[in-house]
């Protein structure tokens, strides 16, 4: 472990978990109410400590930003201990974006703002982000107005893909060319809630281990179908079972030899899934052509995890998230607890916080032990950090699946599920 201190680039801070929408996607469903505003005292002691060292500050959380009661005093506070060069970014909803509130923002020299559009077929956008009304896309016009006159540098939609607007995908690259969109975020969604499951568009299990198993998947599917079927089928087909498996096996120590794990039994129960697999692979192809010949940028998430491109994006680009309390969290999912739906199972996600800013300064918790040594492990997850998507222990209610507390190798936390860490669901920052 290095004793040379450093400093992160990125600030992330949860100004506020007060929101105006009621998104079916969203982790804040299903909570208890802890709804508050960043204490602005304690902002300013942040600002004046940690801002002048920074790349950029990025205004989000689980809330809309825009619903702390001095939004402005914020951005004032922000622009004014932040260097010359430093940026700021947001992310809203747009609801509360009304033109006489972005000209006071603007003042304060804004980097990024980024919108959240899922669709342009607004009775769906309502469905998904309950509260969302026409003036979204009339604040959005008016944001891409003042873009377009430069008066701030980079316009971003985020969007969140599910089968229920997956093939509204073209239209909306469309409808960002016409407003002069420079950049589109697009994220699978992470299943906080049951309901959510059947509205996946990835399979969690390695790209890897599909590719070495797909040829066996048809003719396992078919033995299962036909078993059920018919109580002859074991009669008609002597030997057959047998010879699956002798070929299932010879897959599996293949994949082995390789150094891949293959979860068998995860991946003949998402078998059925595959022709929506094709179809989002093939709309994500035709989005990306579109928005080549628009010269937009746009990020896609992986559809399947690609374990060889593994990494923790919050360690990547040396960037920390700062809660609404003013403690310390290492990334967006440690954020604030709750449950999500992986890999047919549920799983406890609890907060991991490494100190208030209260009674300690960026440089202290950064720099601190307990924190270093996170920082190690996650800089190297493909070496450090198990995939649990590809062990079959994973399909058999594993202990160290149920929660994020610890992992199998002795980590803590356990991120050896965590979809962000493999471009299925995305970081903006």
């Amino acid at each position: 472990m290095s004793d040379i201190p450093t400093y992160p680039e990125i600030l992330q801070i949860e100004i506020s978990t007060l929101c105006n929408f009621s998104c079916a996607m969203c982790l804040r469903n299903g909570r208890e109410n802890h709804s508050k505003s960043f204490d602005l005292t304690l902002y300013r002691k942040l600002a004046k400590e940690a801002f002048p060292k920074v790349k950029k500050v990025v205004l989000y959380g689980v809330g809309e930003p825009l619903m702390h009661p001095d939004f402005l005093e914020i951005l004032r506070i922000t622009r004014e201990y932040l260097s010359p060069t430093g940026l700021i970014d947001f992310t809203t909803n747009g609801a509360l974006l009304i033109p006489e509130l972005l000209d006071q923002i603007l003042q304060y020299n804004i980097n990024r703002i980024v919108m959240s559009l899922d669709t342009t077929n607004f009775s769906r956008l309502q469905k998904m982000r309950e509260g969302a009304s026409q003036e979204v896309l009339t604040n959005l016009e008016y944001l891409s107005s003042l873009r377009q006159n430069n008066k701030f540098r980079e316009l971003g939609i985020e969007s969140v893909v599910m089968r229920s607007n997956l093939y509204d995908l073209p239209d909306l690259i469309e409808f960002c060319h016409k407003l002069k969109v420079d950049s589109i975020f697009i994220s699978h969604v992470l299943p906080y809630h049951p309901e959510m499951v059947k509205e996946t568009l990835y399979i969690p299990q390695s790209k890897e281990s599909w590719e070495i198993s797909k040829d066996i998947l048809e003719e396992m599917w078919n033995h299962f179908s036909s078993l059920i079927q018919s109580t002859l089928y074991t009669k008609a087909n002597k030997g057959g079972p047998e010879k699956l498996l002798a070929k299932s096996k010879a897959k599996i120590t293949q994949a082995r030899e390789s150094g891949i794990d293959i979860n068998l039994p995860a991946i003949i129960g998402n078998y059925q899934k595959l022709a929506i697999i094709e179809d989002t692979k093939r709309i994500f192809h035709e989005v990306q052509t579109l928005a080549d010949h628009y010269q937009i940028r746009l990020e896609l998430p992986f559809i399947y995890p690609d374990l060889t491109q593994r990494e923790c994006p919050y360690a990547a680009k040396k960037a920390i998230l700062i809660n609404v309390e003013g403690e310390l969290v290492p990334c967006y999912n440690l954020l604030h607890s709750h449950q999500i739906h992986v890999n047919d199972h549920i799983r406890d996600e609890i907060p991991f916080q490494y100190g208030s800013l209260a009674t300690h300064s960026i440089d202290e918790l950064y720099n601190s032990r307990k924190f270093t040594e996170l920082k190690k492990f996650l800089r190297d997850m493909r070496k450090t950090a198990e995939w649990c998507g590809d062990c079959t222990y994973s399909s058999l209610d594993c202990f160290y699946i149920n929660t994020n507390e610890n992992d199998c190798l002795g980590n803590t936390p356990n991120c050896n599920e965590c979809l962000f860490s493999v471009g299925i669901v995305k970081c903006i920052f």
